[in-house]
């Protein structure tokens, strides 16, 4: 059972390969709460995390053993282990969350895919808790203004107004994760024509069939290439701000958000990447920009760096002499 301190935590979804991801991500989270727990659902793995937990306090690595002895969470491992470990993986986030909630007694559960990264606080979104059920945080593909990007905004209704990288639940959303997981256990897959995209688009059901959800407006939270048109990045006083006045809290670092990155299409972005970056690779993931560059693009945008004394010393004496091989005909 969580202790009387520690009643909020995040959690995350990862296979063995992917562990130095969670890490990252919840570095990312230690920046703000040091003490913050974090809980890793490793999906094909059996058995303790002794030795990874000792060197990583506060974070509880969960095994297929501990959160699918029983209930629906067995229900998801007999229908998806052995056949897709894609659906498994997409379809457990539910039951991880009422495993945390109910079994071991959390108030608050925070779920993040491993591919995303903090920049600015979190705990208000714990807060949002106390009297919601449910956190949820809209695609905004080009939602506002269709014209700007008219395939951007018919994805809406092939792969859900809701992102399923981050979800939210108090003790009461404790339904409604029951219900996402149940419906996830007759079915999950990608099939789009039939508007079915894994676990997310049933998310799309949530503020009909239940009360007490929460849609974030907050446009910092879940950054990503799909909301550029929605969520214009500005810099501000050196700060880079969402639509002019929302800090960036979490990036989503799919893919298609690094490709944007690196290939120019969101500059702003590069220095939230670097960061990622170097924490990826700390933790010894694998982990290769050059490779989301595009054919016959430029190298990776990199954030412009300010120059030393040095460099703005010799700067001066080659604008000098270039003067004075002028003045000398």
């Amino acid at each position: 059972m969580a202790d009387q301190m520690s009643r909020d935590t995040f959690c995350s979804i990862v296979e063995t390969s992917y562990i130095p991801y969670a890490l990252t991500v919840c570095e990312s989270v230690r920046r703000f709460d040091r003490d913050i727990l974090f809980h890793v659902f490793v999906t094909d793995h059996s058995g303790p995390f002794t030795e990874l937990e000792a060197r990583h306090p506060n974070t509880r690595f969960l095994s297929t053993d501990q959160v699918c002895a029983s209930g629906v969470a067995l229900e998801l491992y007999q229908a998806y282990r052995h056949s897709s470990m894609d659906s498994f993986r997409q379809s457990m986030k539910s039951a991880l969350m009422l495993y945390l909630l109910e079994h071991d007694g959390f108030d608050k559960v925070l779920f993040v895919d491993a591919d995303l990264f903090f920049y600015h606080d979190f705990h208000f979104l714990f807060d949002a808790l106390t009297e919601h059920a449910v956190l949820l945080t809209p695609h905004w593909r080009s939602s506002i203004d269709p014209s700007m990007d008219f395939n951007m905004f018919q994805t809406i209704f092939t792969d859900g107004l809701f992102n399923g990288g981050f979800v939210g639940a108090s003790r009461r959303g404790a339904d409604a994760m029951r219900w996402w997981a149940s419906v996830c256990v007759r079915l999950c897959v990608i099939e789009r024509t039939r508007g079915l995209f894994g676990d997310q688009t049933y998310l799309n059901l949530l503020p009909v069939l239940f009360e007490h959800i929460l849609v974030l407006k907050h446009r910092g939270c879940n950054v990503a290439h799909w909301n550029l048109q929605d969520c214009p990045r500005t810099l501000v006083d050196g700060e880079v701000l969402i639509d002019g006045r929302f800090p960036v809290v979490f990036v989503h670092f799919t893919r298609s958000t690094i490709e944007g990155i690196v290939n120019g299409e969101d500059p702003l972005l590069s220095p939230h990447l670097k960061d990622y970056e170097q924490v990826l690779l700390h933790h010894e993931a694998r982990f290769d920009l050059q490779r989301y560059v595009r054919p016959g693009t430029e190298e990776p945008v990199a954030p412009p760096r300010k120059k030393t004394w040095v460099q703005k010393g010799m700067d001066f004496l080659r604008i000098r002499t270039r003067i004075r091989k002028f003045l000398e005909g």
